[in-house]
C-alpha cells in the first residue's frame, strides 16, 4: 500500500520539477540564453514524462489491488 503512495507522490513532484524547470526555460529564451534553454525544454519533456508515467502506474496498480481486494 505504501508503495502506491510512494509512487504518487514521486510522480506528483516529478510534475512539479518540470513545470519549474519550464519556468526557467521561459526566462532563459526570453533573455536569448538559446542553447541553455534547449537544453531546459528536453528536461523538462523528461521530467513530466517521467512523473506522468509514475501517476499512471500507481494508478493501474491501486485499480489491481482494489480488484483483488474485491474478489
Amino acid at each position: 500500500m505504501w508503495r502506491i503512495w510512494i509512487r504518487e507522490i514521486v510522480g506528483a513532484v516529478l510534475i512539479l520539477a518540470g513545470l519549474t524547470t519550464a519556468g526557467f526555460c521561459v526566462s532563459f529564451l526570453k533573455d536569448m540564453y538559446i542553447i541553455e534553454g534547449g537544453m531546459l525544454v528536453i528536461l523538462t519533456f523528461i521530467l513530466v514524462g517521467a512523473g506522468g508515467h509514475l501517476l499512471k502506474v500507481a494508478l493501474a496498480v491501486d485499480a489491481l489491488l482494489q480488484e483483488k481486494r474485491a474478489k
